[in-house]
């Protein structure tokens, strides 16, 4: 693809959204990126300048996921969107909407821009939230899942029951994503531009750096250990932008540059239609 186009990513403060911008612009592209505060824009080219020169490819675009104004400017005259940011969380808070509401509508705000700037493709950012053994219903004691140590991997093939009791805000959040994708690719219809979501793995972000000193040391070694860079993190939304092979695919979910099949409560065309519908009351947008 020609490095002429012009890709938006959403969230570029942030470690996988950052990943995704430097990325890009080593292929190449021009780049927007949207961030909450227009004063973060300095310390994140700062950043991005120890990886690669943007040049004069780069711009900034302050949107908010709760807010209908910028988005519009944001992708106007975009090629394709990455949309990367959303609400992070380990804790529950109080109210379920604190991380649910930013998330979905969120989502509909920077997927309604890209629709309207007729962008090619979009692809939303899912979370190994979404594939989390810990959070189905299942009989710890009689695990199937469990290998002869006791330790279980979690991959593709195990994903959040949202009936389990054990099931987070954050991971009901990321669930939203993927059902929203599948609407969105159903209202997109063939032949015109394409919706996929993403998992991208456990990513070694900045999710526990307001936990205690201590536990934030353990964690960082075990994140340095087991888990994914941001740059790793950041490869299949990459993929799934610029990538001839999925050219024309949509609906999909993909996990490591692979189509996999979500659960069932990913699937499910009814919740996706009423999620959409809810949005779409508390956005306005009819």
């Amino acid at each position: 693809m020609s490095g002429a186009e012009t890709v938006l990513v959403t969230g570029g403060s942030g470690y996988i959204g950052g990943w995704c911008v430097a990325g890009l612009l080593q292929q190449g592209y021009v780049v927007r990126t949207t961030v909450r505060d227009l004063g973060r824009e300095a310390a994140v080219r700062a950043a991005l300048g120890k990886i690669v020169d943007p040049g004069n490819r780069l711009s900034f675009y302050a949107a908010n996921l709760t807010s209908d104004e910028g988005w519009d400017a944001a992708a106007s005259g975009c090629d394709y969107v990455l949309h990367v940011a959303s609400p992070l969380g380990v804790a529950d808070p109080k109210d379920p909407n604190e991380l649910i509401v930013p998330a979905r509508e969120g989502a509909r705000r920077a997927v309604g821009a890209a629709i309207k700037a007729g962008v090619r493709r979009v692809v939303l950012t899912s979370s190994v939230a979404a594939a989390n053994k810990g959070a189905r219903s299942v009989d710890w004691a009689h695990d199937e899942l469990r290998n002869e140590t006791g330790d279980w991997t979690s991959d593709e093939t195990i994903w959040t029951d949202p009936a389990a009791p054990k099931v987070g805000v954050y991971a009901q959040s990321k669930l939203c994503n993927i059902l929203f994708t599948r609407e969105i690719a159903r209202r997109l219809g063939v032949g015109g531009p394409t919706a996929n979501c993403l998992h991208p793995g456990l990513v070694n972000s900045h999710l526990f750096h307001d936990s205690p000193a201590l536990l934030r040391g353990v964690l960082a070694v075990l994140g340095r250990t087991f888990m994914l860079s941001p740059q790793q993190g950041a490869r299949t939304s990459i993929y799934l932008a610029m990538s001839p092979e999925v050219a024309g695919a949509s609906g999909g979910y993909y996990d490591r540059c692979r189509r996999v099949t979500p659960s069932g409560a990913a699937q499910s065309d009814a919740d996706a239609e009423r999620l959409w519908q809810a949005s779409a009351r508390l956005t306005g947008a009819g």
